[in-house]
């Protein structure tokens, strides 16, 4: 069964980093696609799409996509301990990895730059994102 390439990331993403006992210790609060619910625990992961491109022969047969992903530790940034070694576990356990997930095949998958923002505050506390953007070469299957 194949399906859509960049859900094929976003579940590849997740089953990569939801099962580490290393990344949960120091984001306690999980991993999520695009936004976590109101009051989940802090830090928490969040991986977003930001891009994407198919890789297609000179007869436009699609081979593989090569996908843009954004994945970061979230949090206050009285965490910033947590949030930084969530960060540090992420690219652990992405860096040059690659797997396969239901319909598709993750050829490998590398930072491409490193991430850190501070956003507006949020009930009066500063919040930190710390992570990157890793880019994923994905054949449907």
């Amino acid at each position: 069964m194949s399906t859509h390439e960049v859900v094929a990331g976003f579940m590849w993403i997740y089953s990569v980093l939801s099962i580490d006992a290393t990344l949960l210790a120091s984001a306690p609060g999980g991993v999520y696609r695009s936004l976590a619910p109101p009051i989940t625990a802090s830090p928490y992961v969040i991986m977003a799409h930001q891009s994407g491109m198919d890789v297609v022969t000179i007869n436009a047969f699609r081979l593989m996509d090569n996908l843009l992903y954004q994945v970061k530790a979230v949090g206050p940034s009285s965490q910033m301990v947590a949030i930084a070694a969530a960060a540090a576990r992420i690219d652990q356990l992405l860096g040059l990895a690659s797997g396969t997930v239901t319909g598709g095949y993750i050829g490998s998958c590398y930072r491409e730059q490193p991430i850190f923002v501070d956003e507006s505050p949020i009930n009066g506390e500063q919040y930190t994102n710390v992570g990157g953007l890793y880019r994923l070469q994905i054949k449907q299957m």
